[in-house]
């Protein structure tokens, strides 16, 4: 199986930076390093989920994306290489839909759920090794 990814890490001299990556899903966002233990950014995630299952006797796929948007802080804690980090914004997009076990299935345009755009919040604590 081939898996074709992106990944841009654009850094100038200066405290800006300009990330895009499509590896696990897809990640855009620019920081601001006010300095080397705060940072903010301003970000864009899109992602998604898929499960295999069985529902009324037949085969079928269930799967959902969505999108979210936000400022994201984070600050490191003291030389450990631990940082915390937050996101605060909307969740913009998320449709969810089954679909049929087949190649034709998982291309399929239905959605059978929506749901309207909503504030979403996360809290996150990285370890660097």
């Amino acid at each position: 199986m081939l898996f074709p990814a992106v990944y841009l890490n654009w850094k100038r001299e200066g405290n800006f930076d300009l990330k895009a990556e499509l590896i696990d899903g897809l990640d855009i966002s620019a920081t601001y390093g006010f300095n080397k233990q705060v940072k903010l950014a301003l970000a864009f995630e899109m992602n998604g989920q898929m499960a295999l299952l069985e529902k009324d006797g037949r085969d079928k796929i269930f799967s959902h994306q969505y999108i979210v948007t936000g400022l994201r802080p984070e600050v490191k804690l003291g030389k450990t290489g631990l940082s915390m980090s937050a996101m605060v914004g909307l969740n913009l997009y998320r449709p969810a839909a089954y679909s049929d076990r087949t190649l034709k299935g998982m291309f399929a345009g239905n959605n059978d759920y929506y749901f309207a755009v909503s504030p979403y919040a996360s809290v996150g604590l990285k370890m660097g090794f």
